[in-house]
């Protein structure tokens, strides 16, 4: 009640009647049922939703910072460690 009575102003009503009441009454009984209803569907609608990737723009944000920096550890390591296959360039050791 508390709720339909904040959203609607129901207990402020510009018309005079029980016929009247009762309509405008009804219809903004109606309005909060699908302010409701909008409510839960936009809370379905996100909770079934799973796409790749976060949501928010700082979380973005904080992804990309971190798929930058494993690419530049991965580039310094293959630089200090190379791979097993050298292609056409052997090394060889000094014993």
């Amino acid at each position: 009640m508390s709720q339909y009575d904040r959203l609607t102003g129901v207990k402020h009503l510009r018309v005079r009647g029980l016929k009247a009441v009762r309509f405008c009454a009804t219809l903004k009984a109606v309005g909060v049922n699908l302010y409701r209803a909008t409510a839960v569907r936009r809370a379905r609608r996100r909770a079934t939703v799973t796409g790749p990737g976060p949501k928010s723009p700082l979380a973005q944000l904080i992804l990309l910072v971190k798929e930058q920096m494993q690419a530049f550890t991965t580039a310094i390591a293959n630089f200090f460690i190379p791979d097993a296959y050298y292609g056409p360039f052997e090394l060889k050791m000094a014993a």
